[in-house]
């Protein structure tokens, strides 16, 4: 979805990301996260990631490991929907995550 904003009021949208954001942390409990829920944070941190890459060339290279965080805590939401419970998988999901995330990553050490 494209929308265009007026040059002025692209303060007033971020502003407007951010309420959301402090809104939703806030809320956040772990109890209360649901996959759609955690689908839909993750797809606005893309789209945020998004925006923010087309400022310059490197800004797109330091942002370019959200989409990939972002699909690895899906992924982990799902799993544990799935009857894998987070402190189980713990040490294995937070191995393997980091690896791949260091894999995908542009910005590799």
């Amino acid at each position: 979805m494209k929308l265009r904003a007026e040059p002025g009021k692209l303060e007033a949208l971020a502003e407007e990301a951010v309420v959301a954001a402090c809104t939703l942390a806030d809320a956040a409990d772990p109890s209360r996260w649901s996959l759609g829920a955690v689908e839909d944070v993750a797809a606005a941190l893309e789209v945020l990631a998004g925006a923010l890459a087309q400022l310059d060339p490197e800004c797109a290279e330091i942002l370019a490991v959200v989409p990939v965080a972002a699909a690895a805590v899906v992924e982990r939401a799902e799993q544990a929907g799935a009857g894998t419970s987070p402190t189980e998988a713990d040490g294995r999901a937070t191995v393997a995550t980091s690896a791949a995330l260091r894999q995908r990553s542009p910005l590799k050490a």
